[in-house]
């Protein structure tokens, strides 16, 4: 049973390998303004439901941070598709308003009719249905969205890239093993927090290399602003296990 799951868990891999392959060649198309869920595009998407709008109720509607969201107006008030202007009621609020090249804009079409026709209609409903269970059961340790993609795995090695979106973080968790075991992660890409029970939290960038020990008690994830990557290395030993305890509350985190 273990090898039935470690292949369907190797396939479902592959199809979010490929479903970003298609999301980048979209956004060969398509520019800045491919995936209308992040960045450029998913600022326009909203601006072309409200064309004109303050930044701060635009930062809000977003969730994004003021200063990450100027970043992303930067470029495109560069590129000609939004202006900033001051409110005639109030001269400390910008107001941002979508020029006629950002309401021109095309977007991809959604449809994806190419990739689930091969499948009926009740067959559809099923597949949602197993998914959801999925998802759930993948969720229930991680707040916000996280995407694994395996490595390298022997009889003793397991080694993974976990990335995670701003504000996403596990639960608290143990590796536990009779001899041996415990974890590495080796930080790739952004920046992001691990914190053992006890302790300060630890900040984490780039080139940063974590040891973290058996039967330790802690947990990882992004910062609040940043996306994270790290490569989690699984150590050899006898008997390992995970233990996964409550999550990191949001009041928690937001004290970091």
């Amino acid at each position: 049973m273990d090898d039935e799951y470690i292949t369907i868990y190797e396939k479902l891999t592959n199809l979010s390998g490929l479903i970003k392959r298609y999301q980048m060649l979209n956004q060969s198309n398509f520019g800045p303004f491919a995936d209308s869920t992040r960045g450029q595009g998913r600022i326009l998407a909203m601006l072309k439901i409200q064309p004109e709008i303050k930044i701060k109720d635009l930062s809000y509607l977003l969730g994004i941070r003021q200063q990450s969201l100027s970043e992303l107006l930067n470029k495109l008030e560069k590129g000609g598709y939004i202006e900033r202007k001051i409110s005639n009621e109030d001269k400390r609020v910008v107001i941002i308003n979508l020029t006629e090249k950002g309401k021109n804009v095309e977007s991809p079409e959604t449809s994806y009719h190419e990739f689930f026709d091969c499948l009926t209609s009740e067959e559809l409903k099923q597949f949602e249905e197993y998914l959801d269970r999925i998802i759930v059961a993948f969720d229930k340790y991680f707040i916000g969205n996280s995407y694994l993609k395996p490595l390298a795995k022997t009889d003793n090695v397991f080694l993974a890239n976990v990335t995670f979106e701003p504000k996403c973080r596990n639960n608290w968790h143990i590796h536990k093993a009779e001899k041996g075991g415990g974890q590495i992660l080796i930080c790739v890409d952004g920046e992001g927090w691990y914190q053992e029970e006890g302790k300060e939290p630890q900040s984490l960038k780039v080139g940063d290399v974590v040891t973290i020990p058996v039967n330790v008690k802690h947990w990882h994830g992004a910062k609040k602003d940043s996306w994270f990557s790290h490569i989690a290395v699984e150590v050899p030993g006898e008997n390992t296990s995970n233990e996964w305890c409550e999550e990191v509350t949001d009041e928690e985190y937001h004290q970091l």
